[in-house]
């Protein structure tokens, strides 16, 4: 079947890159709407939650790094740490090099919420389970392209 032009003389969007766009469309929000459950459940937001698996990724994270990584306006992560600092989950600690920098400490308590978080989330992943590892391994290697393709970076392990 040829495609027919989309109005204004635009190249048609083929049926198989409609179907896959809302496909990952409605994956993305199952997939915000159970870190948004998972989040809620530990007390925290869906943002804080995202925070923290960036700051379970090293030691120790200055503030503008993490907002650069999650895109997150400064001032916003700013308040992202208030929170999660009232929550015993973080601890801002000076820059040992720049006292102007300000780092971002999971705590021992952060850390295990962090686990907690991570676990249901890997075992609540939806519709992993209908796929056998193969299929998963190539789910995996074409999102990984598509990012690619795309000049996304994927958030890799949490």
């Amino acid at each position: 079947m040829d495609d027919v032009p989309a109005p204004g003389g635009r190249p048609a969007v083929p049926p198989v890159a409609e179907q896959l766009r809302g496909q990952l469309i409605g994956l993305v929000k199952l997939l915000h709407n159970q870190l948004e459950q998972y989040s809620g459940d530990r007390g925290l937001t869906a943002p804080q939650s995202l925070a923290m698996f960036q700051l379970g990724r090293s030691d120790a994270t200055p503030m503008r790094d993490l907002a650069g990584s999650l895109r997150f306006d400064p001032s916003y992560v700013t308040a992202l740490a208030d929170g999660l600092e009232s929550l015993g989950l973080v601890e801002r600690q000076p820059h040992p090099e720049d006292r102007r920098i300000k780092l971002l400490v999971l705590t021992m308590h952060g850390h295990a919420v962090r686990s907690e978080l991570i676990d249901a989330l890997n075992e609540g992943m939806p519709g992993i389970a209908a796929l056998d590892p193969r299929e998963q391994r190539t789910l995996v290697e074409l999102l990984g392209r598509m990012l690619d393709a795309a000049g996304g970076t994927a958030w890799g392990t949490c």
